[in-house]
């Protein structure tokens, strides 16, 4: 029976280790996910450079949320951060004014026929209309609402739903509750790691835990319905 097989990261903090020690985890994987602060971005500290974006890179990533830390830079510095990734970094609840496209609200993913749709959050970082808005010119909409605007139109055109959340547990509980047609959350923010996932009502959610000292692998069967068939925290060593 075919398989999907997911690895799921978050809250890196550029503390992941090298890609020589974690190529062993990536065998048979087809999607690698993350759910933002992959950065080591610092408000009182400018940062050339974030080695980790080399190694998600290399390792072939294929997404990630934005999270908190990936705003700890200048709009510039931020657009060159990802063009440095590779991979596009998503945030469905974030209104940019100035540059249109450079983060994206989802993805779709054709992986084995199926068809799998990520839509990624990220935690709200000022009120909108707040003077940081028109300074920064980003506007951060409430989690619920940018899932009512672009949910429907994403689920009739996937198999399978994934939210990558850097939102935190407690909010990712009540995401799941509200719209049960998401599959799977993976979530991040907390600094949690869950074992085994936590499922509310039809909806489960994982958390990898931080800096690297975890990654959760995630493997979904196809048939004629895709079903979670198993899900493994994994220690780095």
């Amino acid at each position: 029976m075919p398989k999907i097989t997911i690895l799921h990261t978050s809250d890196l903090h550029n503390e992941f280790p090298p890609l020589e020690v974690i190529s062993p985890y990536l065998n048979g994987v087809d999607l690698i996910l993350d759910s933002g602060d992959a950065l080591r971005g610092s408000n009182t500290l400018f940062y050339f450079n974030e080695p980790i974006l080399v190694i998600m890179r290399e390792a072939g990533y294929s997404a990630m949320s934005l999270g908190n830390r990936e705003f700890h830079y200048i709009r510039g510095v931020m657009a060159n951060r990802q063009k440095e990734s590779g991979f596009p970094m998503l945030a469905a609840n974030l209104v940019d004014f100035k540059d249109k496209g450079l983060f994206l609200p989802f993805i779709i993913k054709e992986i084995k026929t199926v068809r799998i749709g990520i839509i990624g959050l990220t935690v709200p970082l000022y009120p909108e209309k707040s003077f940081w808005e028109r300074l920064f010119k980003f506007r951060f909409l409430a989690p619920s609402i940018a899932l009512k605007r672009f949910l429907p139109a994403l689920y009739s055109k996937v198999d399978l739903l994934i939210l990558l959340s850097h939102l935190g547990i407690y909010t990712d509980k009540r995401l799941a509750l509200q719209f049960p047609e998401i599959d799977i959350i993976l979530g991040g923010h907390s600094h949690i790691a869950l074992y085994p996932p936590l499922k509310v009502g039809k909806v489960a959610i994982i958390h990898s835990g931080a800096r690297g000292r975890f990654v959760s692998k995630i493997v979904f069967n196809i048939d004629k319905e895709i079903t979670l068939e198993d899900v493994k925290l994994i220690h780095i060593n």
